[in-house]
């Protein structure tokens, strides 16, 4: 199956590639927290400078919970986020104060941290804790989106349920923390934002992007919708009144759903607002999991 050929295929990669992190050297779960809080939404390579640094000032949580907060924004100003300083001093009175110092082991525990959202506190449970969990960011997407042609229609894509999900569910039984690090790495090495390296990649035999040549990347609904009917062919396209050439992919499991487009308001105000509709034809490919319907209007 294209799901456990391509973890098997990012696995083996990173075994020859792995990159070499302090966070990623320790098992004590405060370093690991705090190094994903340094991360956030910040380049690696900037955080390796400031994180050993960090370490070594406050090495405990403790360290942290009696900072001056001016103390650790100097600390850490160079990476960016100029917010940070101040989340990372409430994070520690919270953790002493109604965790006795403990980081918590719990999802909702960890997500009742101060700005730790459900990235920080999966990648916490899963590389310090060692439990099976998904991770999705940015990257992530970018990684899924062109090897499964999967993606979201929410602004955030980061907080789509289907995302998680389908993450969840190519998640390995085994080797899961060695997998998540591994998808970190390969969206930064191989299958970067600008210029992916598609000629050495790993997965370019099992990659729709790489098969079909999807070079606009356009996004992909995520729909939680059961199949209906069975066409395979070419649908009608209603909202257009014509004919949508059937996909490269084969189809399956046609629907058509209406559902409300665009609101309209007379320019003399004489009238109440109007609501218009769309068709939408969406389609499943041999690719997408049940759940993860293509759209196209």
């Amino acid at each position: 199956m294209e799901f456990n050929n391509f973890a098997n295929s990012i696995l083996k990669w990173y075994a020859c590639h792995k990159k070499k992190f302090g966070w990623r050297e320790t098992k004590d779960p405060y370093k690991i927290l705090i190094s994903e809080i340094l991360l956030h939404k910040t380049d690696s390579q900037k955080v390796e400078k400031v994180y050993p640094k960090f370490i070594e000032k406050f090495p405990t949580v403790y360290y942290l919970y009696q900072a001056e907060s001016e103390e650790i924004d100097n600390l850490i100003k160079d990476i960016g986020l100029f917010y940070r300083g101040q989340r990372l001093k409430r994070i520690a009175e919270q953790i002493v104060n109604e965790f006795n110092g403990n980081i918590p082991v719990s999802k909702e525990d960890l997500m009742s941290l101060y700005g730790v959202g459900e990235y920080i506190s999966n990648a916490v449970l899963c590389f310090a804790f060692k439990k099976r969990m998904p991770i999705v960011d940015t990257n992530v997407i970018r990684v899924y989106g062109r090897a499964f042609n999967v993606k979201s229609l929410k602004s955030r894509p980061r907080t789509d349920k289907g995302m998680w999900d389908f993450a969840e569910k190519m998640l390995p039984k085994r080797n899961y923390v060695g997998y998540n690090y591994a998808l970190l790495d390969f969206a930064s090495d191989i299958c970067r934002a600008k210029n992916p390296l598609c000629e050495i990649c790993p997965i370019k035999s099992i990659c729709v992007y790489q098969k079909e040549g999807v070079k606009n990347e356009g996004r992909t609904a995520v729909l939680h919708e059961s199949p209906v009917g069975n066409k395979t062919d070419g649908v009608d396209d209603v909202a257009r009144g014509k004919k949508v050439a059937p996909s490269p992919l084969k189809m399956q499991s046609l629907r058509v759903i209406t559902v409300p487009s665009l609101i309209f308001i007379r320019p003399d105000f004489s009238g109440p607002p109007r609501r218009s509709f769309v068709q939408i034809c969406l389609w499943q490919t041999p690719y997408t999991p049940k759940s993860l319907y293509k759209i196209t209007v």
